[in-house]
């Protein structure tokens, strides 16, 4: 069953009851987030028990010092099955890609984030002490926002980033998405694919509406209800408004933006108008329609995932830093953390001058299945198997376990795409690369690489479509009796690998003059089992603006050849 609805927040618990009453009178949905900051306890039991008559579902929200283990208890079981969790805190993803600035505006004393992300968080040493600070400082601030008043209730946190994949393993009962603070397809693909990878389908999308834009503006009206549709078409088992505050974020503006319906803090009736309406026939609108609709209880079929690699610290939004490091330069979005810029090759649509695109007719910007999932490199192997295809974008650093996993992937059917970027053992940033096993990928990649070539490139040729699809410009190679053209995406120079013992087979490569030079690969495919392994071997990231449209051209090739007749 979907699962919406709206905030009910409350100074007194007599307003909060009227606002319950106008909710359950104008139908708006079978979910509220309870903030019982301003209720007692007892307060709260009967708000609880007047929600469970109703058969309305409900998150209680705000702080929790009040309250104690044995007193959590007591509202949990009077919510019983309708009880979903509690939520301490939101946005913690904010640790991450919040500007420098903040930590040193906000007062440490005042702000529990800044406070801890000053003495967890930051000064992290390599790559994986960053992952170790980021999970610590989300567990002392659990603490601190009430964890330890709940006991082992279950609890949620609101968050914005990339990050939802750690939560979970922190021990969120499941992962909620902030929408709209960073570009929802990204976001929707990673909160989608880190619930996936946990072995569940279930996640919850949070619509913020004082980021959807300017007060009484169409726009802003629309963008409010794509929130909801393009939550619930991305499989959201829940959908949960902000507030009931349809103009900017009345608290901390004047009083007279803040009364509604559901937030509560004046009689609603004062600042009903038109515009309020309007957002509550599309709240109404929607709830009325999920109850009706059907969708797989699996969610949307995703044929592909990008996969976020191991020790990844890319937030996805706002600072140019990994891992919420704000000192040192070697935490500086770097062309590894470009690469990312590639998931929107499979969104985007190619330009009809595009000659190196072929077909009958033009279904670019458009991914396989109509969606892609990003999941974590650390998700099992079973939960890789899900998707025909995988490509890893951003950071990785290749251990034992992860390495035999591409292999088992690749042998039971699958098709990885990497690139030597993705190869390495590096655990710090400001390194030279070093590759995994030295470079000897024979028995995953059917090929070896010593380190990088002297000699870099200016052009690449296609000389071989991909086993398992076609569509790449391979009529440009140059073949004894044709046409010699131009040696495609000529974006500038390209430093490759030092390859040998080369037994896979070689689909992209260097040029010299007009002619293909198959002796300097840049891309090979291996087989392996029922599947297949590419490699990107230039020792270049794809993320450096010299491969941006060889990767362009390869990797909406690959989306096009992933593609699947809709069945209705």
């Amino acid at each position: 069953m979907m699962l919406s609805g709206s905030f009910i927040r409350a100074e007194t618990y007599k307003n909060a009851m009227a606002v319950l009453q106008r909710y359950l009178e104008l139908e708006m949905g079978n979910l509220v987030c309870l903030n019982q900051t301003s209720l007692n306890f007892d307060e709260t039991l009967a708000m609880i028990r007047s929600l469970v008559e109703n058969k309305i579902y409900f998150f209680m929200d705000g702080s929790t010092s009040s309250l104690t283990p044995d007193l959590t208890k007591q509202l949990v079981a009077a919510g019983g099955s309708y009880f979903l969790a509690f939520s301490p805190m939101t946005e913690f993803g904010s640790l991450i890609y919040w500007d420098r600035d903040y930590f040193e505006a906000l007062d440490p004393e005042v702000h529990c984030k800044t406070r801890y992300a000053k003495k967890y968080l930051l000064g992290a040493s390599d790559l994986i002490d960053a992952r170790s600070r980021y999970r610590l400082t989300c567990k002392k601030l659990l603490e601190d926002r009430g964890k330890t008043h709940l006991g082992d209730t279950p609890y949620i946190i609101i968050d914005a980033s990339l990050f939802q994949n750690h939560l979970l393993d922190i021990g969120v009962a499941f992962p909620c998405l902030e929408m709209i603070c960073g570009n929802p397809d990204l976001m929707l693909a990673g909160i989608r694919g880190a619930a996936r990878a946990h072995g569940s389908d279930f996640w919850m999308s949070y619509i913020p509406e004082c980021y959807l834009g300017k007060s009484n503006d169409q726009l802003r009206a629309k963008r409010f209800f794509n929130s909801y549709m393009a939550s619930y078409l991305s499989g959201a088992g829940i959908i949960l408004r902000e507030s009931g505050s349809f103009l900017d974020r009345g608290r901390q503006y004047e009083k007279a933006e803040v009364g509604s319906i559901f937030a509560g803090y004046d009689d609603f009736d004062t600042y009903y108008n038109k515009d309020y309406e309007n957002y509550q026939n599309v709240s109404r609108a929607f709830h009325k329609f999920a109850q009706k609709d059907e969708r797989p209880d699996s969610g949307p079929r995703t044929s592909l995932a990008i996969v976020k690699g191991e020790l990844d610290g890319y937030a996805g939004m706002w600072d140019r830093r990994v891992w919420g490091q704000i000192h040192g330069d070697q935490w500086e979005h770097s062309d590894i953390e470009r690469e990312w810029n590639l998931f929107w090759e499979f969104y985007n649509r190619r330009e009809w001058s595009d000659a190196y695109h072929e077909g009958d007719e033009d279904f670019s910007g458009h991914p396989p299945c109509g969606q892609i999932d990003i999941i974590p490199a650390e998700a099992p192997v079973e939960n890789w198997s899900r998707y025909k295809t995988l490509v890893f974008l951003g950071w990785n650093t290749v251990t034992d376990d992860l390495y035999e996993k591409m292999k088992q992937y690749v042998t039971n059917g699958g098709k990885l795409i990497l690139s030597l970027s993705h190869m390495r053992n590096n655990i710090k940033r400001d390194e030279e690369m070093s590759l995994f096993r030295d470079g000897d990928f024979r028995d995953l990649f059917g090929l070896c690489v010593s380190g990088p070539s002297e000699a870099t490139v200016q052009g690449v040729r296609f000389i071989e479509n991909l086993s398992w699809c076609s569509g790449l410009p391979v009529w440009t190679t140059y073949k004894k009796d044709l046409y010699a053209t131009d040696p495609v995406c000529i974006d500038g120079p390209i430093q490759l690998a030092k390859c040998h013992s080369i037994t896979s087979n070689v689909i992209a490569c260097a040029t010299k003059k007009f002619s293909p030079d198959p002796e300097r690969p840049v891309i090979v495919e291996n087989k392996l089992g029922d599947g297949s392994a590419v490699l990107i071997c230039t020792w270049s990231t794809p993320g450096q603006m010299s491969l941006g449209s060889m990767m362009r051209t390869f990797l909406q090739a690959v989306s096009a050849g992933q593609n699947e007749d809709v069945k209705f």
